[in-house]
C-alpha cells in the first residue's frame, strides 16, 4: 500500500528523483510526507480537519467555470511566461494592457502588442526591457497596495498618471512574486472592474499559512470573485510538489485567468474539465505538467 501511495505521489509530482541539496527540496519532502500521511488516513477524519477545509476553501474560490461561445487561446510563448486567455469580444476590442512584473520575459507583452494593443509595463527590479516593441511603454516602477515607497505605485495611481481612470476595457497581466496579495487586498472593486481580463500568478497558496496571512488570501480571492470569474487555471511547477488532500491537489504557484463577470454572465457553465487542458504547456520545456484534475 505504501509503495502505491509513493508511486501515486511521484506521478503527481512528475519525477522519480528527489535531490536532497536545497531548502526547497526539504520543503518538498515535508509536503510529500504530509501527503502520504493524509492518503493513509480515513477519508472522513481528513475531511473533518481544518487543513482539509482550508484547502477546499481555497480551491473553491479559484475553481474555473466554462464560458460557452468563446475559445481559450494561448498568449505568449509555450512555457513559463505564456498565459491562457479568453478570446471574447472584450478581449478583441481592448486597446490598452497593463503588465506588472517583467524580469527578462516579454513574450506575453509581445503577443499583446502584435494584436495592436498598447502595453504599459512596470518592474522596479530591472533597468530596461530585454526586447523592443513600439507599443511598449516601460517604467522602472513597482506595484504596491499598502506599502509606501518612492518607486512603488498603486494601480489606481498608475491609471491616473496615464489618464486611464475612465477606461473600462483594460487588460492586466501580473506576476510580482507574492506581492499580489497586498495589491489586491487594498485595491477597490471599482478599479478591478475596469479590467475585462486579469491573468496573474498567485504565490504561496497554502492551507498552512498563519491565520493573518490566510485571511488576507481568502479576502483577496473573495474580492476578485465579486467582479471576475476564474475561467482557467494552470500550475506553475517551479515548486513542483503541491498540497495533496485526498481529492484536492493545490499548487503553491497557480496561474489563473479571471474574466469580468458582467461580460460573460450569460455564457457561464459548470465545469467538468480535467486540468491541465490540451492548450496548456508545462512551465519548463521537457518537464511534465502538474495534474490538477477536476479543479
Amino acid at each position: 500500500m505504501l509503495k502505491q501511495i509513493i508511486k501515486y505521489v511521484r506521478k503527481i509530482i512528475g519525477t522519480d528523483k528527489i535531490i536532497l541539496n536545497q531548502e526547497r527540496n526539504r520543503k518538498q519532502l515535508l509536503l510529500i510526507s504530509n501527503a502520504i500521511v493524509i492518503l493513509m488516513q480515513e477519508k472522513s477524519s481528513v475531511k473533518e480537519s481544518i487543513i482539509y477545509k482550508k484547502t477546499n476553501e481555497l480551491k473553491s474560490l479559484l475553481s474555473p467555470k466554462k464560458v460557452l461561445g468563446f475559445e481559450l487561446i494561448r498568449v505568449g510563448k509555450k512555457n513559463d511566461g505564456g498565459y491562457v486567455m479568453l478570446n471574447n469580444n472584450f478581449f478583441k476590442s481592448s486597446s490598452i494592457a497593463y503588465s506588472f512584473g517583467i524580469s527578462d520575459d516579454t513574450s506575453w507583452d509581445q503577443a499583446i502588442a502584435n494584436l495592436g494593443k498598447d502595453i504599459y509595463m512596470y518592474d522596479h527590479t530591472i533597468d530596461k526591457l530585454p526586447t523592443y516593441n513600439p507599443k511598449f511603454n516601460f517604467f522602472k516602477i513597482g506595484l504596491t497596495g499598502s506599502l509606501v515607497s518612492p518607486n512603488l505605485k498603486t494601480i489606481e495611481e498608475l491609471l491616473i498618471i496615464n489618464n486611464h481612470q475612465d477606461e473600462t476595457n483594460l487588460l492586466m497581466k501580473m506576476d510580482i512574486e507574492d506581492c499580489e496579495w497586498d495589491v489586491f487586498n487594498t485595491v477597490s472593486s471599482d478599479i478591478l472592474n475596469q479590467f475585462s481580463q486579469i491573468v496573474l500568478e498567485f504565490h504561496n497558496l497554502s492551507p498552512f499559512l498563519d491565520n493573518a496571512k490566510y485571511k488576507i488570501v481568502v479576502d483577496v480571492l473573495k474580492k476578485i470573485n465579486l467582479t471576475h470569474q476564474s475561467v482557467h487555471i494552470h500550475a506553475n511547477t517551479e515548486l513542483p510538489v503541491p498540497h495533496i488532500m485526498l481529492d484536492i491537489v493545490l499548487p503553491e504557484l497557480l496561474e489563473v485567468t479571471f474574466v469580468r463577470k458582467k461580460d460573460i454572465v450569460n455564457n457561464l457553465q459548470e465545469n467538468d474539465q480535467i486540468y491541465p487542458l490540451d492548450i496548456d504547456e508545462s512551465t519548463f520545456q521537457n518537464n511534465p505538467d502538474l495534474f490538477l484534475g477536476k479543479f
